[in-house]
């Protein structure tokens, strides 16, 4: 992809209703640094679809976040008829060159919702607390759903055939509750030069929710 079609893609995005709808709140922890943006390929059944980590800095030009966004294109699977999947992972407490500290991370398509909070330890895992949706939010976007799914997709915790980031980042955790490092399931974690995540959960994540959108 050129450094034209890719802006002009991130553009896209900035000029969504999608964006305009959750603007506020990423305002309210930075400015997104679009030029410093990154972007995967995620493939799912042959079919590649983009991934854009979103660097979020503050005044001094530091990173406090990263927002992930997932093009779904145009499956309407998501709450208000979002056509991008969200969600912020808050680094204002986490050191980028020590990789340590914890991580909140928050479903913005789903109410802004904290789903996850991670600590970690020079690179490993010490703590991944993951609750997936809460039965609130269950209930109130149950209609929300992929009705040509199967019956039994897996991560999706309220059943209604489309999955969240919230439901896809607890199947993460779950995962590795049951590794004792985080290696077992996503080898090195800085794989593609990024903090913690490398190209392993975020990629995990991004393909459940992709996968969830296009039975």
């Amino acid at each position: 992809m050129s450094a034209k079609t890719f802006l002009s893609d991130v553009n896209t995005f900035l000029s969504s209703d999608t964006y305009q709808r959750h603007k506020n709140f990423i305002d309210q922890h930075g400015k997104l640094d679009v030029n410093n943006t990154l972007h995967q390929k995620v493939n799912v059944n042959e079919q590649d679809y983009d991934l854009y980590i979103i660097p979020v800095i503050n005044q001094n030009n530091a990173i406090v976040g990263k927002l992930e966004v997932i093009d779904l294109k145009g499956t309407n699977f998501l709450p208000n008829k979002d056509k991008f999947a969200l969600n912020y992972a808050d680094l204002s407490r986490y050191d980028l060159r020590t990789h340590t500290g914890s991580i909140i991370l928050t479903d913005l398509n789903y109410d802004n919702f904290v789903h996850s909070q991670i600590t970690i330890d020079r690179g490993t895992y010490t703590k991944y607390e993951s609750k997936g949706l809460s039965e609130e939010l269950k209930t109130k976007y149950d209609s929300v759903a992929n009705r040509r799914a199967p019956k039994n997709v897996s991560c999706d915790g309220n059943g209604n055939g489309n999955v969240s980031y919230s439901e896809c980042y607890r199947c993460i955790s779950v995962a590795i509750e049951m590794s004792s490092t985080s290696s077992a399931i996503c080898g090195i974690y800085e794989s593609s030069g990024l903090p913690w995540w490398g190209g392993c959960n975020i990629s995990t994540a991004a393909a459940c929710v992709i996968i969830s959108s296009i039975y």
